[in-house]
């Protein structure tokens, strides 16, 4: 019975993850047709100008959380930031 339940409970902590990563994924590729996308210009600790391309941005304390266009996580703590719709990037940017 031990080993019944024990076979139960590793197939539960294993399936969740992956079942919760397919639902992710999923719910992302119908979100992303309706988003825009958006640029981010920041200044640096070195006092570089940069840019990245962003999916979702959330600001905490002057610390940027980046989704970028892989949908991975990017942190930088800017000194200061812009963002800009995609649409409404120009060349001289």
């Amino acid at each position: 019975m031990k080993m019944f339940i024990g076979a139960i409970l590793l197939f539960i902590y294993v399936v969740t993850p992956q079942i919760s990563m397919f639902c992710g994924k999923g719910i992302r590729t119908l979100n992303n047709s309706e988003t825009a996308k958006l640029e981010i210009f920041f200044v640096n600790q070195n006092s570089d100008r940069e840019k990245v391309m962003a999916n979702y941005y959330l600001d905490n304390n002057s610390v940027l959380f980046i989704s970028n266009e892989k949908w991975e996580l990017e942190v930088i703590k800017p000194v200061n930031y812009h963002i800009k719709p995609v649409d409404q990037v120009t060349e001289q940017d």
